[in-house]
């Protein structure tokens, strides 16, 4: 897909002038522009009122954001009279100025006193057209030379007056002649139609008429029906027939679905400027693109009820809505989910079912003080006193260090290692123990693992304690955690289990010091020992033969009470650091404890909130007209059978629980990153969420800082003003989206029709697409996503995002675009039609200036005719067939009956079908549509061939046939038959001919 950051804006007429005058405002104002997007601008008129440059409208903060001329186009003078004096001069107006007598009338009337004659705009427009192009050349030049070929090119105007209306449908066309390639150079229009009720002096006859005229003429270039006159041409000939003349056509009242009504002249034109900024400041929304461009669905154009092959109606029309600021959910809905998001947070505060009841607001009872002294429990988390003496690694890589050994076996293997290295290495047995004592001395000073001595190693392991002790408390949470999480425990559990563990330690914490005495009065006893033993060697003389014998034992006796002693006195060191290392844990898991409380006390408050909503659903008795209406009582029984459902509600709470852990990120599964993750409204989110989801699962189950004023990110200011209550941070979200409805109402009769000129893909459908321009905030990163999956949950079509690139941080913009509609499915083309009818009827000068070329008679109808209808519509063209001798009446081959046939010739060769049954006047009644589709391929371009002598005499045929009718219907003048072809012969088939 190619990426669009060119953006050409042309505005025609007044309507366009005052949309590019919003955006170049809009742009001014803005301090976060997208580099990578550029503009060019155009602005035709026939009125220069808005385009003088000391125009205060212009001006942003005393700064003019004017156009320059090279961007503006003044058409106000024309000499209509040289035209029409001297047509032959001007081949690229004379063929549609026809017939020109409607058009004399204006000759002296200048521009202004001239709008809302479309015909007239369009001879303004035609006289400037090359000067148009120069200069939009220009703007299309200076956009390629930036940023490369692509450009999207926006045609902005008003459809009720005459420079804009007049002028569209010959921009389009120049613009697609000159640049063909309509994925390179993309044309999108914004038309706006006629307000039902327009304002005073607003309407000067043409108002409403013109709104159906040019939609007439868009539809018509779109199908490839209306192919202009070229008006850069010099030879009259028309623009080549292009497959896409525009991508797209937004058509746009001042009405939206939602039924909110905004000022067309105020502002209706900030509006469109809005959403064409927003929009092009966005450059990945790949759907838009795809919208715009009817990529999006079923494209085909809608054919003409006889014949598929032609093509009468095209899709490529689209409205869009605009809101910078949710659908609510039904009541029952939002009752069922509040019951289920209230007894979840039962589960994760209390997990106690109770049969019948559910998930109940209480604990069950047990016994935590035993269960926080079971050994298991104290290993796997590192507070057994081995841990905490630092007998085993508490850090990870102690613990998994290979050469530390326990307290124990650390001094067994010392002792026992030099004993031996004493006994192997000395042969004077009287020095073994001295000698020992030393090393054992020293290794007690100096050797103990790797740290130096014993108390050098826990004077630098204390530097460290509070790492241990953080370390602690994560293994305590990681399992208690994890308890939660699979839903083995609930807070309030885990709350009374860390509060026994709490007073667990306290009081092992109270037993050091006697432990560190007792460990010291041991030292000493062994210590003592040591000394009898050290003086019983001493007293042994060389000639004592039976002494000296008793010497191997006298030194495994002392190395055993130097070992003991150095047990001792090391594990004195290891409780006096445990001392301070279960002081630190001990504050570590008095603040892991507050971390549950504080995650409890959200849970709590939240299940409140949810319990809130319940109650006020239930007494919410009127409901909205749209709403769905149900029974409480049938609601009620509902939600007490799901609630008590087991397996049901294990499930919800389960998935509830995921969910909440999903959002800390799967590294930091804990309570505190709960706590730092998700403020209260974003838990309730979490919860609201997945509950509904659950909800709509089970029930198909069962059925079968100091506040910133300025430069505020919306986000913040969104979740200053609503985050602490979700319903009214739902009924903000509710407001944007009804809001951002599209700008015009569609005819669901229309879209709901089917059968023969409609195409069946597209029936009962309007495709719709929608994004919320959500700007990022670091400062509220996790209330932004909440914000997100609230316009997640009420987005009013397939295709939808959430869109942050670009996006502004003081607005939160939703948009919405329906497309792949036929004109026939908007609600006020049938006002529009009722008008333009009654314009047409009026006078043949209304009639001629309302369209561009022609009376329109000779584009596809916008609404799909009734097939008795369009069989009326074709009568003066069988009249005329039977005129030129090619119906003829003859008995059925198998009946004998009389039957009407239409001859033709088909590669040369004599043909005939069937018109119907019965002589001339009994077969038209039941036209076969073959027939018709025969006869007007056949005779259209015979009549557009003959020369004007052919025409009257095909007329004077056409007379004769009405008195044979006269003779039929036995000579009765005033005979309804004969009168309805006498008037046909009179009107109809002579504007068939050209005659009239």
């Amino acid at each position: 897909m190619t990426t669009l950051n060119n953006h050409f804006i042309i505005g025609l007429g007044g309507t366009g002038g005052k949309v590019i005058r919003e955006f170049r405002k809009l742009f001014e104002r803005e301090n976060q522009i997208n580099d990578d997007t550029k503009y060019e601008f155009l602005y035709v008129d026939t009125n220069a009122e808005f385009m003088q440059h000391g125009d205060p409208n212009w001006k942003v903060l005393g700064k003019s954001v004017q156009l320059d001329q090279a961007q503006q186009l003044l058409i106000e003078s024309a000499n209509l009279g040289a035209v029409i004096n001297n047509p032959a001069g001007y081949p690229q107006i004379e063929p549609w100025l026809q017939p020109v007598a409607p058009i004399k009338n204006l000759i002296n009337i200048n521009t202004v006193a001239g709008g809302q004659r479309r015909k007239f705009g369009r001879f303004l427009f035609a006289n400037r057209a090359r000067e148009f192009m120069s200069k939009a050349n220009d703007r299309i030049k200076l956009l390629q030379a930036n940023r490369g070929s692509a450009v999207k090119i926006h045609v902005v105007c008003g459809l009720a007056g005459g420079t804009g209306s007049g002028s569209v449908v010959d921009v389009v066309a120049q613009l697609r002649k000159q640049y063909p390639d309509a994925n390179q150079i993309k044309i999108v229009v914004y038309a706006v139609l006629p307000e039902a009720i327009p304002k005073a002096n607003w309407d000067s006859g043409n108002y409403h008429a013109n709104g159906y005229a040019a939609l007439s003429e868009l539809n018509a270039l779109a199908v490839g029906n209306y192919l202009p006159i070229d008006l850069t041409g010099e030879s009259g000939r028309r623009v080549e027939r292009a497959s896409i003349q525009f991508n797209g056509c937004y058509v746009l009242t001042n009405e939206n679905a939602g039924g909110y009504s905004v000022d067309t002249d105020k502002e209706l034109p900030g509006i469109i400027a809005e959403y064409i900024f927003v929009k092009t400041q966005i450059t990945n929304w790949e759907a838009l693109d795809k919208a715009e461009n009817s990529e999006n669905g079923t494209f085909d154009d809608e054919p003409s009820v006889f014949d598929n092959n032609v093509k009468e109606r095209s899709p490529r029309f689209l409205s869009f809505g605009i809101r910078r600021m949710v659908v609510p959910n039904e009541e029952i809905e939002e009752y069922l989910t509040y019951n289920f998001a209230q007894r979840a947070v039962n589960q994760s505060v209390f997990n106690n079912w109770v049969d019948g009841l559910g998930y109940a607001d209480e604990a069950r009872p047990a016994d935590h003080g035993a269960e926080v002294r079971k050994p298991e429990f104290l290993q796997k988390w590192l507070l057994t006193d081995e841990h905490l003496m630092l007998s085993v690694g508490v850090l990870p890589d102690d613990a998994s260090n290979t050469r530390w050994k326990k307290i124990n076996e650390f001094w067994v293997a010392a002792v026992g290692a030099q004993v031996k290295d004493i006994q192997n290495t000395s042969s004077e047995k009287t020095k073994w123990f001295s000698e020992l004592k030393v090393r054992c001395e020293k290794n007690f000073d100096e050797g103990y693992r790797g740290l130096g001595g014993v108390k050098k190693f826990y004077e630098i392991k204390l530097k460290a304690r509070s790492d241990m002790a953080r370390c602690i408390r994560n293994a305590i949470e990681l399992d208690i955690f994890s308890d939660w999480r699979t839903g083995q425990r609930s807070t309030a559990e885990v709350d009374r289990l860390l509060s026994a563990l709490v007073s667990s330690l306290e009081e092992r914490l109270t037993q050091l010091d006697s432990r560190v005495e007792s460990n010291s009065k041991a030292s000493a006893s062994h210590l003592q020992k040591v000394s009898d033993i050290d003086r019983r060697i001493g007293g042994i003389g060389i000639f004592d033969k039976i002494l000296l014998n008793k010497l191997p034992d006298l030194f495994n006796e002392g190395a055993a009470h130097l070992q003991d002693s150095l047990i001792c006195r090391t594990n004195e060191e290891g409780l006096k650091f445990a001392r301070k290392l279960l002081e630190e844990a001990l504050q570590q898991i008095v603040d892991l404890k507050a971390s549950v409380g504080q995650f409890q006390s959200k849970l709590l408050e939240a299940g409140k909130s949810f319990s809130d909503e319940v109650e006020a659903r239930l007494k919410q008795e009127k409901v909205d007209y749209k709403q769905k209406i149900f029974n409480v009582d049938d609601i009620r029984g509902l939600n007490k059978t799901l609630l008590v459902a087991e397996d049901t509600q294990k499930e919800q709470a389960q998935a509830v629980r995921g969910a909440l852990i999903k959002q800390t990120g799967e590294h930091k599964q804990s309570f505190s990153a709960i706590n730092e993750r998700l403020s209260l409204s974003d838990l309730k989110e979490v919860f609201e969420s997945v509950c509904s989801q659950e909800v709509a699962r089970a029930h198909e189950n069962v059925v079968v800082s100091q506040k910133r004023i300025l430069n505020v990110n919306i986000v913040q200011k969104i979740r200053e003003d609503y985050s602490s209550n979700s319903e009214k941070l739902g009924q903000f979200v509710r407001d944007a989206v009804n809001k951002a409805g599209v700008f015009v109402k569609f005819n669901q009769t229309q879209i709901g029709l089917s059968g023969p000129g409609t195409v069946s893909d597209r029936v009962g459908n309007v495709v719709k697409t929608s994004g919320v321009f959500l700007p990022y905030c670091k400062e509220a990163n996790e209330f932004r996503d909440q914000l997100a999956q609230q316009f997640e949950a009420n987005k009013v079509g397939a295709a939808f995002a959430v869109l942050g690139d670009g996006a502004r941080s003081n607005e939160l913009t939703v948009l919405g675009i329906s497309n792949l509609f036929t004109l026939r499915c908007i609600e006020p083309l049938a006002a529009l039609k009722a008008k333009y009818e009654s314009r047409k009827d009026a006078s043949e000068e209304a009639r001629s200036l309302m369209h561009s070329e022609g009376d329109g008679s000779q584009f596809p109808p916008l609404l799909v005719p009734a097939l008795s209808d369009v069989k009326a519509t074709k009568l003066p063209l069988v009249l005329l067939a039977k005129a030129m001798g090619m119906l003829k009446e003859r008995p059925d081959r198998n009946t004998g009956k009389p039957m009407t046939i239409f001859t033709y010739e088909d590669d040369g060769l004599p043909m005939d079908e069937s018109l119907g049954k019965g002589t001339f006047l009994d077969a038209v009644e039941d036209m076969s549509e073959k027939a018709l589709t025969l006869i007007e391929r056949d005779l259209l371009p015979k009549i557009k061939k003959a020369v004007h002598a052919q025409r009257l005499e095909w007329l004077e045929n056409v007379k004769s046939v009405v008195r044979e009718i006269y003779v039929e219907r036995g000579q009765n003048a005033s005979d309804e038959i004969y009168q309805k072809y006498a008037n046909m012969m009179r009107i109809d088939v002579k504007k068939l001919l050209e005659l009239l």
